[in-house]
Formats: C-alpha cells, structure tokens, sequence
C-alpha cells in the first residue's frame, strides 16, 4: 500500500509526443473554426472579409480577382437562371453546390436544388422568414393573405401564390418609399414633355443596387429590370420570362405557376422587407449620430 509520503506522478510525456498533441489540438480547433466560419451566410462572411482587406489597404482589382472570384461565379451562375445572390441563405455548402451544378452544365438543376432547400422540414426555412415580415405593418396588416400564400405554396397550387403576392411587391415598394425614403411621385410641370416613369420596384432596385455590396446589388437589380419587370409588347408573344410582372397580371402568361416562380416571389418580398428594415435602421443610426454631434457642450458633463 502507499504510504501518505509517497505521490503518484503522471507519466512523462516525451517533447515528441507533446509537439504531436499540440499539434493535433492546433489543427482540430482550425478545422471546426473553418467548419463554423463555413457555415455562415455570405452576408456575414462577406463583411468579416471586407473589414479584414480594408485594415490590408488591398487592392479592389486584387480583392475581386483573388477574394470574390467565387461569388462573382455564383451571381452569374444564378443570374443566368432568374435568381440573385440570396446573401442570407447562402453559406459555403449550398454555394459549392450550385457551383457545381453550374458547372457540370447543370444550371437547370439550380431551380431544383433552392426548392428543396426551401421546402426541407415543412418548408421551416420559408417560415422563419415569414415570421420575420411580421415586424412591417404592411406585412403585418396582410398576414392572413400572406399565410394563405404559404398554404397554397405547400399545397403546390402556385398559380395562387404568385398572383396574390405579386401585388404585394408593388404595394410595399410603395410603402417604402413613402415611409422610408420620404419621397412622393411628381407630375411633369406644365408645357414639359411627358417621359414613362421607371416602375417603382425597379427605382428600389436600383436604390439597392446602390446601397448593398455590388456582389448582390447588381444581380437583384439585373433580375429586376431585364426580366421579372421589364416593360415589352404584349403583341409580340414572347415575354422576358414566365414570372414577369406586366404579362402575368395583365392575363397575357400562363405557364408562371411553378414551384421556383413561387418561391421566387417569396423571396423577392423577403428581399424588400429585409432591405426596409435595414435602411430604416441606418437611418435611425445616422440621425442619432447627428443629434450627438449637435448636442451643446456642457462642462462637468461626460461626453
């Protein structure tokens, strides 16, 4: 038996051994890491990315070429098939993906692939994003048209769902830009001549294009204007796509009730509703900002 004198001593670990563990738990942790950074959505990743090459001073030509060739590769790839970058939703995996499919002269399997993502677990994806609507009056004060949407998305009768949400596009862009941008539509003066005015969703587009990372605001802006709205001759027959806003609710397209146009619809309105809350915030914060600055200086108080 031991005596209380004698103590039991750990083994002695040879240097080897200690450099082979160190070095096994150094790489471990880097892989979960890179696993956990994976796993963000590109709107994050693309902002821990950009703070990193500003505090670099690197080059934006470099920065393109060498840090965003995939992006750029996937807004076309989406692009080319009536999707934009949906910056939210997309992380390493499901961007690899759609590379690849992309790339394997796939690019039809790209509508597949973005509704199984969005259907998987009773379509849970879709309705998070729904409850998130919520948080805007104009969705709010619509919410049992909008979940009737829902319901007829999960029942696969699409021609419902795209019609009934179509005009909600039109009426929250209006919304925005009464209530957030502060701005109305102006008639032409007196003796000027008449110009067509640009559809209010494509102003917003535009306006989006502008205030987002061009990585996904000239994708959004590019669906917007050449296909779901832009303007052609009803005479012609041949619309820019079979979601296209004019040909559908004027009675002119009849083969838009698919799964991907009706998932598409849902996600341009998140799209909007997304982009409504993030300039109301920005706003909010800039006029905080100035208020501060403008606050007079009292001595004895803390600024």
């Amino acid at each position: 038996m031991e005596t209380t004198n004698q103590v039991r001593t750990a083994p002695e670990l040879s240097f080897g051994a200690f450099l082979r563990n160190a070095a096994e738990t150094f790489f471990s942790a880097c892989g979960k890491l890179f696993e956990a950074y994976d796993s963000l959505p590109l709107e994050q990743k693309h902002r821990t990315t950009k703070l990193l090459l500003g505090l670099s001073k690197t080059d934006p030509k470099v920065e393109t070429t060498l840090f965003f060739k995939d992006e750029v590769e996937l807004a076309d790839t989406l692009c080319n098939h009536e999707w934009w970058v949906l910056e939210r939703d997309i992380n390493g995996p499901t961007q690899r993906e759609i590379l690849r499919l992309g790339r394997e002269g796939r690019g039809e399997k790209v509508d597949g692939y973005l509704c199984e993502l969005f259907s998987n677990d009773d379509h849970a994806r879709l309705r998070a994003k729904l409850d998130k609507w919520m948080e805007i009056p104009y969705c709010a004060e619509r919410k049992d048209m909008i979940m009737e949407c829902l319901e007829a998305h999960r029942g696969r009768r699409f021609h419902l769902s795209v019609t009934t949400l179509l005009p909600l596009v039109d009426g929250l862009t209006r919304r925005f830009r009464k209530e957030v941008l502060k701005s109305g539509r102006r008639n032409p003066r007196p003796g000027k001549p008449f110009k067509p005015r640009m559809i209010e969703v494509t102003l917003l587009a535009n306006y989006y294009r502008r205030s987002e990372p061009s990585l996904w605001g000239r994708p959004f802006f590019k669906v917007i204007e050449q296909k779901f709205y832009k303007s052609y001759s009803f005479r012609s027959g041949s619309a820019p796509t079979s979601l296209n806003r004019h040909g559908i609710l004027h009675g002119e397209i009849s083969g838009y009730g698919t799964e991907a146009n009706s998932l598409r619809v849902f996600l341009l309105l998140d799209t909007i509703q997304h982009f409504y809350k993030l300039v109301q915030q920005r706003k909010l914060r800039l006029a905080r900002g100035r208020q501060k600055r403008s606050r007079p200086y009292t001595p004895g108080r803390s600024r």
